[in-house]
């Protein structure tokens, strides 16, 4: 990608040189003329500004994109002869009119594999300038070595120097009142020789129609000869690509785009033209008028890149294509194929394109990490109508079958995403049909099954594939729901002929496969850089008669890095709660329930599609449990909000009575018990008005329950504890702590009390052949422990503050428990002797409770989530990360097994961007 650069800190180190040389010229050369005039005609591009210094200034001047493209060498070296260009204008104002006012014209031309030559022209300005050489020469180098030849009536001249250890060849000469600055002698002396012959690219029509439009007050005018694009391409192409890129007919003749450069975008917009009566791309959208973009409603969220057509006469399309394959000699054989496919079916496959087809089309190509390149292609027709389609299709093939003597039923496949959600797949018994009915650039596979996605025909290379673009469609993962594509597509047209969008970070794994050796390594060493630019964007539309266009490189200064999720599943909005995982009652496996920040209340299945939504008043306060509330092993979800019991069934329906109204607003989450593990229910909640209230199942207040109100509000949960045979009914409020039976009477009177930490319940501890105990931290972090007798004693491992986290847990399955501490930003945890094990310091504040997850009877780990970094951490119980963390996220998250089947664990999680995201963890 580099090499793409190389001539521009060769352009800045010519101006350079002419300000040492601009002194020794022959007066004869002054005067000033069009920089235009000096550009041969097979320049692959140019710029054209008021002063080099105005061309570059805006794109460097404290701009996020530049900043981060210094990480490429050249352009390193670039910005560093910029500095010394606008020191020098600072010590000598007469230079500065020249690098700063003088019109002037940077081409690029293409000159074999892997190499591009520059021009540099521009106007020169009064030879009062040539003064103070010799303090000039002095600031610049010590050695400048300049030497001359005669060209016809001009001298050219060549110098060569080093700068940050590289050496600079530059050729240069003053002809018809222009300065011309060459990477080689040769482009020199074709400029002269232009200039001479008194040719100029303002003898072309198309370059004037051009030329005419464009802008004044903007930063810079880019001029393409679209003719000669793709042999500029070809320069950073492999051997492969670059033959097939110079197969493709020529877009068109030249093009304007005005430069505007944004804090994190840089645009170019403006238009081209093309010559009616040759074979050029541009001609096949002749007589169309531009079509509303919609493609993006069905393409994944992890597309690649994708470009699409739209078309408001695909008959006046097929003429044009037509005519565009005569030229290329391959229209005898595409018809050929047709009228074959005609006679074996009875049906003509255009003529049944015409009578679906909905104005657009597209090509696309989707993540390739786990499926590679092939099986992530497809091609997308938008239809006017699904049925419609489905049976032209089904007749397609049945006529076939009759024909052809095979059975239509062998062609139709069900692909079944989850036990409630399958689709028909039809297999085309031809392959390459989307490139038989719009054009070869629909090409790239055999394309041989065939879906309907809502309104929109997807081909693809495998039914597998098939069923992964359908699942994220079913999931809500489609482009439009992408935060990142519709931010970057507020600069784009609603309405086109032609759309191309390139995700660069997810480009990274794919561009290797287009690019030359060269190209691909040093898009490699600069792959943190690339990875911040967020994507680009080329698209046209018609406007009279020329096209209009429209292209843009979107910069995000945060890298949102991919994830490599088994699904990401679209909500309304963010998640709120810690997904929970429950039991389906039916086939065993698990289940996600999860709230979101508008109180919306979602289960979904282990494949992440949304199953019901439930829209609440509240936001869920805490756990979920699962009961069967009918004794027939069907479960039902049971939890509260501030003011409300609820209990739903499976389906997303209340059971009878409920939601139940509480006696009091509640001050925290709920707590369930099944004491005899017979069903018969107690549900605990402490409310607002410092009394503990028992609900029955049914959501009645139980009898018998004689608990007097607490002195402060209880704002953890009431917890069950049984030694022995006894049952505890412990809780706290803020100063005391209660040790309750049954019926909520005192069991047993601590006899200490102490100020409690916030956020932290009781933990049983039943060391050895010691008494029961329960474990708990004060506002400080000094750890108490409280025995069944009613003894009380305490032990201090740090200081913490009022906001700490504290779990008590047996990390390593020794049968002795660890103190964890999460503190804010830093998570500490100590041996049963209180000394440090480990610590770790994250970069900002957690702010949720860590969770231990065990995965066997010795391998317990830690999680943490940092929402303000979007990160969720796992230590092993040795305090090293567990490999692949941190991964993206911003919500608590759970760790289990969504399938009874499965040899891995899903890690579920709310993410950024509304979504809900499933890793896979070993």
């Amino acid at each position: 990608m580099i090499r793409r650069y190389l001539w521009v800190p060769a352009v800045v180190s010519g101006i350079v040189v002419i300000f040492l040389l601009l002194l020794a010229l022959p007066s004869r050369y002054t005067g000033t003329g069009d920089p235009v005039k000096a550009v041969p005609s097979d320049a692959a591009l140019f710029v054209q500004g008021n002063g080099v210094r105005s061309v570059f200034t805006s794109v460097r001047a404290d701009n996020p994109i530049w900043n981060e493209l210094l990480a490429l060498p050249s352009l390193e070296r670039f910005d560093s002869l910029l500095l010394l260009l606008d020191s020098l204008a600072i010590r000598f104002p007469v230079i500065e009119s020249f690098y700063k006012d003088q019109a002037c014209v940077m081409a690029v031309f293409p000159t074999g594999r892997e190499k591009a030559e520059f021009l540099l022209v521009t106007a020169v300005p009064d030879k009062s300038l040539r003064k103070n050489l010799e303090g000039l020469l002095q600031s610049l180098t010590d050695t400048l070595k300049v030497n001359k030849r005669p060209y016809e009536d001009t001298e050219i001249y060549q110098t060569t120097f080093r700068l940050h250890g590289h050496t600079a060849r530059y050729h240069f000469a003053f002809s018809h009142g222009l300065f011309l600055l060459g990477s080689s002698p040769v482009l020199t002396e074709r400029a002269i020789r232009h200039l001479m012959l008194g040719e100029s690219l303002n003898e072309s029509f198309s370059f004037r129609q051009v030329a005419s439009t464009a802008g004044k007050n903007v930063d810079a005018n880019l001029f393409i000869n679209l003719g000669r694009l793709p042999s500029l391409l070809s320069v950073i192409l492999s051997d492969e690509y670059r033959k097939k890129i110079n197969e493709i007919p020529i877009l068109g003749e030249w093009a304007e785009l005005d430069l505007n450069v944004k804090e994190e975008a840089i645009l170019f917009n403006g238009f081209a033209a093309s010559n009616d009566s040759l074979p050029q791309l541009l001609n096949l959208f002749r007589g169309q008028n531009p079509q509303v973009r919609n493609i993006e409603t069905v393409l994944p969220a992890n597309t690649v890149w994708f470009a699409s057509v739209g078309l408001s006469d695909i008959k006046l399309y097929w003429r044009e294509l037509d005519q565009l394959l005569l030229t290329q000699g391959k229209e005898r054989s595409i018809r050929q194929l047709l009228d074959r496919i005609g006679h074996e079916t009875g049906k003509d496959i255009r003529a049944l394109l015409q009578e679906v087809f909905n104005a657009e089309a597209a090509v696309a190509m989707t993540d390739t990490r786990n499926t590679g390149t092939n099986g992530n292609l497809f091609v997308v027709i938008n239809t006017r109508s699904r049925q419609m389609t489905e049976e032209k299709i089904k007749a397609f093939l049945q006529s076939y079958g009759e024909k052809q003597n095979k059975n239509m039923a062998t062609l139709i496949h069900q692909i079944r995403i989850d036990a409630e959600t399958s689709f028909p797949v039809y297999e085309m018994p031809y392959g390459g049909i989307p490139a038989l009915l719009l054009g070869g650039f629909f090409g790239g596979g055999e394309y041989r099954y065939l879906a309907m996605v809502d309104n929109f025909m997807v081909f693809a290379n495998s039914r597998q594939a098939l069923s992964g673009f359908v699942h994220q469609k079913i999931l809500g993962r489609t482009l439009q729901n992408d935060l990142m594509y519709e931010d970057f597509s507020e600069y784009l047209s609603g309405r086109y002929f032609f759309h191309f969008f390139l995700n660069l970070p997810r480009a990274m794994e794919v561009l290797p496969m287009f690019l030359s050796a060269r190209a691909s390594l040093n898009l490699d060493k600069n792959r943190n850089m690339f990875q911040k630019l967020q994507g680009l964007a080329f698209q046209f539309s018609g406007e009279k008669k020329m096209v209009y266009n429209n292209l843009f490189l979107k910069y995000s200064p945060v890298y949102r890095e991919l994830t490599s999720t088994v699904w990401e599943s679209l909500l309304d909005t963010a998640v709120r709660m810690k997904p929970i995982l429950v039991a389906n009652h039916n086939t065993g496996d698990q289940e996600i329930l999860v709230q979101d920040i508008r109180n919306n209340l979602y289960l979904l299945n282990a494949t992440g599609r949304v199953l019901w939504k439930l829209p609440l008043k509240e936001p869920v306060m805490g756990e979920v449990y699962q009961i069967d509330y009918y004794g027939n092993r069907k479960l039902q979800y049971c939890f509260n909000t501030r003011h409300q019991l609820h209990l739903i069934d499976r389906n997303g329906n209340y059971v009878e009575r409920y939601p139940v109204t509480l006696a009091s607003p509640a001050a925290n989450t709920l707590s369930l018990f099944d004491y005899d593990s017979d069903r018969n229910y107690r549900l605990f909640v402490a409310g607002e008005d410092r009394r503990i209230y028992v609900y029955s199942k049914e959501g009645n207040l139980v009898t018998g329950w004689n608990a007097q109100p607490t002195e402060h509000i209880v704002q953890q949960p009431v917890q069950h504890f049984r030694v022995g045979s006894t049952d505890y009914i412990v809780l706290k409020d803020q100063y005391r702590s209660y040790i309750l039976d049954r019926r909520g009477n005192t069991r047993v009177t601590p006899g200490q009390q102490f100020d409690h930490s916030t956020n932290n319940i009781f933990h049983l501890d039943q060391p050895g052949s010691g008494q029961a105990r329960l474990v708990t931290t004060d506002t400080q972090g000094r750890v108490y422990y409280i025995y069944f007798d009613g003894r009380v004693e305490s032990t201090e491992t740090g200081k913490f503050s009022q906001d700490h986290f504290f779990e008590y847990f047996d990390l390593n399955g020794n049968g002795r428990k660890e103190y964890i501490f999460l503190d804010r930003d830093k998570l500490e945890v100590y041996g049963a002797d209180r000394t440090l094990l480990f610590s770790y310091t994250f970069e900002k504040a957690a702010e949720h409770a860590p969770n231990i997850y065990e995965f066997s009877g010795r391998d317990r780990k830690i999680g943490v989530v940092v929402p303000g970094q979007n990160r969720l951490y796992l230590f092993n119980n040795d305090g090293k990360l567990y490999k692949g963390f941190p991964l993206p996220g911003s919500s608590p998250f759970t760790i289990g097994k969504l399938r009874q089947s499965g040899s891995r664990f899903n890690l579920i999680v709310g993410g950024r961007d509304n979504f809900l995201l499933n890793y896979s963890v070993q």
